[in-house]
Parts: structure tokens; C-alpha cells; sequence
């Protein structure tokens, strides 16, 4: 659990690079199944999403290629962003609407992404906006949502709204656990200019 806690904390702070390695190089069989989601999240992260698969893929399909009935919503929901990155956007997004986003809000940022890799911006406003405002994620996973939402909007052409966001965010990323989202509201910023 350390080690978790150690690479996330290294890919918050824009160090992805040990992260990918470190991911590339386990056995896969050795990471306890408790843990696999997490590493699997990791995994994707990093840009290692085919390890992120081969961690997910026994745990969340069966030997017939089907859903397995014991996947947690929490396996199901990272999963499908390895989907997502791997391609399989359509299906992704059909095993997104599985779980519950009440109960999972991270599921409304993951079908947010899948509705990015399809250029429709404009259905990700409100899934993002609920992710948003969500009690249940962390304070971090507010920032990644709302750079998110800022990115949909520069896409919609909301200068307005996107110019709002951009000044909370400025404030948001000021600690410097948040340097790499801090990277990608510089990129959005050249886009809003």
C-alpha cells in the first residue's frame, strides 16, 4: 500500500516516468487482488495502459470474455478507462453505465473521457459538473474534474465560463503536490488566448 501511495503521490507531482517503469517491471500474478484496481489505475496514469489490462483483465472477465458476477464496481469503473485508452471506447462507455454514478461518482469522469476520444464536449458538461460537485471525491480529484470541465468548455467555445474556471484553478493548483495539473491548465491557458 505504500508503494501505491509512493507513485501516486510521484505522478501527482509530474514524475511519471519512474512510475511507468516501476509499473512495466511487476509480476502481475504477485499484486494482491485488493490492490489490483489501484495499480491498474496507476498503470493508466503513467501511459503503462496495456500492463493496466493485463492487471484488470483476470479480475473483471470471466474465461468466456464476460463480465465476471463478483467485479466491484471500483474494478468495473478502471477497467473501462483502460477500455478507453486501448480504444474500445463504445464499450467502455456500455459497462460505465453499470455502475451507479451516485455511489461512483468516478464513473461520470471516466465516460467524460470516453465522450472526449468522440469529440462530443458538449455531452461531458453536466457528467463533469456532477462529478464536480460530488461529496465523495477528494479534494484532488476536484481539480482533475474541474481541468476537465475547463478543457470541455475551451472546446465548446464557452470563453466566458472557461475564463471563471480558469481563475479558480489558478488558485486550486497552487500546491505543489499539484504541479502536473498545474502543466495541463498552462496548456488550456494557450487555447483560452
Amino acid at each position: 500500500l505504500r508503494l501505491i501511495q509512493e507513485l501516486d503521490k510521484l505522478i501527482r507531482t509530474g514524475h511519471v516516468k519512474p512510475v511507468y517503469e516501476k509499473i512495466v517491471s511487476l509480476n502481475y500474478s504477485q499484486i494482491p487482488h485488493r490492490h489490483r484496481q489501484k495499480v491498474a489505475n496507476l498503470a493508466w496514469r503513467s501511459g503503462a495502459v496495456s500492463a493496466g489490462m493485463k492487471i484488470l483483465t483476470p479480475v473483471v472477465n470471466s474465461e468466456q470474455a464476460q463480465l465476471r458476477k463478483d467485479v466491484s464496481p471500483e474494478e468495473l469503473i478502471e477497467y473501462c478507462v483502460l477500455l478507453q485508452k486501448m480504444g474500445s471506447v463504445n464499450e467502455a462507455l456500455e459497462k460505465l453505465k453499470l455502475v451507479d454514478p451516485q455511489l461512483y461518482p468516478k464513473s461520470l469522469l471516466y465516460s467524460s473521457f470516453c465522450l472526449f476520444s468522440q469529440w462530443r464536449y458538449s455531452e461531458t458538461l453536466d457528467l463533469l459538473k456532477s462529478y464536480i460537485e460530488s461529496s465523495q471525491i477528494s479534494a484532488y480529484d476536484r481539480v482533475v474534474g474541474k481541468i476537465n470541465y475547463l478543457a470541455a468548455l475551451v472546446a465548446v467555445q464557452d470563453v466566458e465560463t472557461a475564463g471563471k474556471i480558469h481563475t479558480e484553478l489558478l488558485n486550486d493548483t497552487n500546491e505543489s503536490s499539484y504541479q502536473k495539473l498545474r502543466g495541463n491548465l498552462y496548456e488550456l491557458n494557450t487555447q483560452l488566448n
